[in-house]
């Protein structure tokens, strides 16, 4: 068996067609790398952002100065001086602001701006809101977020403010332009190596990666002629049961998946320590709980995670196109035909607020909002869970994989 399995390897990683793929794949997480990097804003954008706030108050404070100068008796006007003493503050702070940036001091803008947004959940306590941004939950979450990152000693990612938090209860903002710009500034790009892999594989697990991976391997099977005088004959002739020669090629293929997500893991985070920096492997992702709590995971630990879940999909995946490999017998249809049941199994799923929909596989290709249990919180059901993810795209394999052995000793 590991003879088979060690041959299928070689002819899966040595072939032309493989070797183009994965070099498509490189050429991929390379030009994704470059969006991000021209995307990403960094120290230099930050501060280049405060001086032109502070190039506006000092502006402001300038006209005041000036309409004073020509009116003499507005000096002692208490809106004037109001506004000359907020304007003047202003400017001091923008300046500390500006060389905290300079100076990369990350714990004077965190301590900063934990103080202002521990003041606004203090005065919004006693008005709880869930569906207008910023909602009391998001305000916790941004609050705790800083925490986490001050407590941590880690770098936030570029922006971090007011308007950079956006959860699934804010469903209703009060302006268009604040929704667009929160939803920009939430939506952060950073070159980073974690962060990078982050955003990376949010892409890559899902129907983009599943269809990379059913092309790679779509003709594992029908490629070796089955039933029509293909070499897989000749194992057929060898002291060697049909299921094992079927089970090396779908360990071949299970392996061969897992080196090109640690490959292209590997890769993501070598461009990032190359062209920018490695990034904290514990920074905060947010993850749901009932009743409107949170917490926090480890960025480095939900990759891992949401790497697990994708793998199972995979799993689910494969054995479907092993399986009507054998009965289609063509590597057009077989993968046409896998990839039109995924599609049409996603969606015409229905909703997943029932007790029978943790155990429908389709409601498990969102991997990162079934990690973060987004999902869970969209469809009021909660248990939909990675456990429970896992456990029915294993099940469900098995059972798939059972029936391809079912017809390849039949026919």
């Amino acid at each position: 068996m590991l003879k088979l399995i060690k041959f299928e390897l070689i002819k899966l990683l040595k072939s032309t067609y493989s070797i183009t793929m994965i070099i498509l794949l490189t050429l991929s997480i390379s030009s994704y790398f470059v969006f991000n990097y021209i995307h990403t804003e960094r120290v230099d954008d930050a501060v280049e952002s405060v001086e032109r706030l502070q190039f506006n108050a000092q502006l402001s404070l300038k006209k005041l100065e000036e309409k004073i100068k020509s009116d003499p008796s507005l000096a002692d006007d208490p809106t004037v001086q109001s506004d000359m003493e907020v304007y003047s503050n202003n400017i001091k702070e923008l300046e500390q602001e500006k060389n905290a940036f300079i100076n990369y001091d990350w714990d004077f803008l965190l301590d900063r701006e934990i103080s202002s947004i521990k003041e606004q959940i203090d005065r919004s306590q006693f008005s709880k809101n869930m569906i207008t941004w910023m909602t009391s939950f998001t305000e916790n979450v941004y609050y705790e977020r800083l925490v986490w990152l001050r407590e941590n000693n880690i770098r936030p990612e570029l922006p971090f403010h007011f308007f950079s938090e956006l959860t699934v209860y804010d469903q209703v903002f009060d302006f268009e332009e604040i929704e667009e710009s929160v939803t920009k500034n939430h939506n952060k790009y950073s070159s980073s190596s974690i962060y990078f892999l982050y955003r990376l594989f949010g892409i890559l697990f899902g129907m983009i990666g599943i269809g990379f991976f059913l092309f790679l391997f779509g003709d594992i099977l029908t490629k070796e002629g089955l039933y029509r005088g293909g070499s897989i004959h000749f194992l057929y002739t060898q002291p060697i049961s049909r299921g094992k020669v079927i089970m090396s090629k779908f360990i071949a293929i299970l392996m061969s998946t897992v080196l090109i997500i640690i490959g292209s893991a590997l890769f993501s985070i070598l461009l990032g320590v190359m062209f920018d920096r490695l990034g904290a492997w514990n920074y905060p992702v947010l993850i749901y709980e009932a009743n409107e709590s949170f917490h926090f995971m480890p960025m480095l630990l939900f990759i891992v995670l949401s790497a697990l879940l994708f793998f199972m999909v995979l799993l689910f995946c494969y054995s479907l196109l092993f399986f009507i490999s054998m009965i289609t017998k063509r590597t057009v249809t077989a993968i046409g035909v896998t990839f039109g049941a995924i599609l049409l199994g996603i969606l015409f799923s229905g909703t997943a607020d029932t007790n029978l929909a943790p155990y429908n596989p389709f409601h498990y290709f969102q991997i990162y909002d079934i990690v973060t249990m987004e999902f869970a919180v969209v469809h009021h059901n909660f248990n939909m869970t990675l456990t429970n993810g896992v456990l029915t795209m294993g099940v469900l394999s098995g059972l798939l994989l059972l029936g391809t052995f079912g017809v390849a000793k039949i026919r």
